[in-house]
């Protein structure tokens, strides 16, 4: 099991503190903290902002940087970067961008699985454009229904847009089953954020057209994240955000904008961040998948055994063996006081809605509590979360 508790901040500074909400937001190591202070420190301006040695060495990191994350995701030789504050901004630049290919009777598909940041998007899209949205349901056993594609007459498909990973339950996509049931030129965008630090992703081979990711759930800084966009759609495209450095001309009545992923890098961002983000995949490759895999499997296995130990929790069924979150519920404590009796004794899940309501309501809920580990999680944090539930009903029924 990997020992890498002490190389996080946040969790040498909490000694008591077991954090158990990876999928919402992962501490950042000392690497990532690190190479982001010493952007700042030593550079800390951004890119095309004039021709100075501080903003050549800032363009200089940033295509360093650009290469380091796309050699993460395999996908250097099909794809384009585009930069966004998170992935619900990357979710929101698509469906701004291509709803000029939507017509009346054209079909956006969706499913129950979607968080509310790749479901509102395309509704919006939708109702502008007289666009319908299907989506894919959810059975009581946590597993999709495609056989409802099969219904849709298979021209009127335009789009689809899926979580790869659920942030609910970790219920991953059949992405084969779907292919197999959409037309050949029907566009496929995936959200990726809830697996981009816990499996390793070859865009390239997926193939998809354009994926949506966050930095943030990868021991990477808040505040950045990308659109993973196909080359060649990048230049279709309506930009998102006009003005700054996406600009190519603004004279006269024809304005023109920068080619690929440059047209939709408006303003100024932090090159910094993009570093911080690239220090992390580095860190990640450096641990290696089959050693994180592995130790977050061990600790998920732990959870499960805890939370099993009470017949009043039940833990919302998913396909997938290995997700590293689950979600469940007690039948007489409300999940948000369920969270706070957890955060006393120091220890932090995520409750609620999971920004999913459509998932959560599929399951007959309201509200669920959620926990998720990360790399830096050990044994120690299900002994604390077994500890605390034993206080709080007692001896295990089972």
């Amino acid at each position: 099991m990997l020992c890498l508790r002490n190389e996080f901040p946040l969790l040498r500074n909490n000694n008591d503190l077991s954090y158990l909400d990876c999928a919402a937001t992962s501490p950042i190591p000392d690497a990532v903290v690190s190479s982001w202070l010493k952007y700042q420190s030593e550079i800390g301006v951004s890119i095309g902002r004039g021709s100075n040695r501080l903003t050549h060495k800032a363009e200089e990191i940033y295509h360093e940087s650009v290469k380091r994350i796309s050699n993460f995701f395999s996908c250097e030789s099909d794809y384009d970067l585009i930069f966004t504050k998170n992935a619900t901004e990357a979710s929101n630049m698509l469906a701004y961008s291509f709803k000029d290919i939507f017509h009346p009777g054209d079909v956006i598909l969706l499913s129950e699985y979607e968080h509310h940041s790749n479901l509102l998007p395309w509704r919006r899209v939708a109702i502008k454009t007289g666009a319908q949205i299907v989506m894919i349901p959810l059975q009581p056993d946590g597993a999709l229904d495609y056989t409802i594609i099969d219904l849709i007459p298979t021209k009127r498909i335009k789009l689809a847009a899926l979580s790869l990973i659920s942030n609910v339950n970790g219920h991953i996509l059949m992405l084969g089953e779907i292919r197999k049931k959409l037309p050949r030129n029907a566009m496929i965008i995936l959200d990726i954020a809830q697996a981009a630090g816990h499996m390793e992703l070859n865009l390239s081979d997926i193939n998809a057209s354009a994926y949506i990711v966050s930095a943030h759930k990868m021991y990477a800084p808040k505040n950045i994240g990308a659109c993973i966009l196909k080359k060649d759609l990048c230049n279709q495209v309506e930009p998102f955000h006009l003005g700054g450095g996406m600009v190519d001309n603004a004279i006269g009545e024809k304005k023109s904008w920068k080619k690929r992923a440059e047209k939709f890098h408006a303003g100024t961002f932090d090159v910094g961040l993009i570093r911080s983000w690239a220090t992390a995949c580095h860190y990640i490759t450096n641990i290696g998948w089959h050693n994180i895999i592995e130790h977050e499997k061990e600790i998920m296995e732990c959870v499960k055994k805890v939370l099993t130990k009470y017949t009043t929790l039940h833990i919302l069924p998913t396909n997938n063996p290995k997700a590293t979150l689950c979600s469940f519920y007690d039948d007489n404590i409300h999940a948000h006081d369920f969270g706070r009796a957890l955060d006393k004794h120091g220890i932090i899940i995520r409750t609620g809605d999971m920004c999913a309501q459509h998932t959560i309501n599929a399951f007959g809920k309201t509200n669920v509590s959620r926990i998720s580990c990360g790399l830096y999680n050990d044994v120690s944090d299900t002994v604390a979360l077994d500890n605390v539930l034993s206080g709080i009903f007692g001896k295990a029924t089972i």
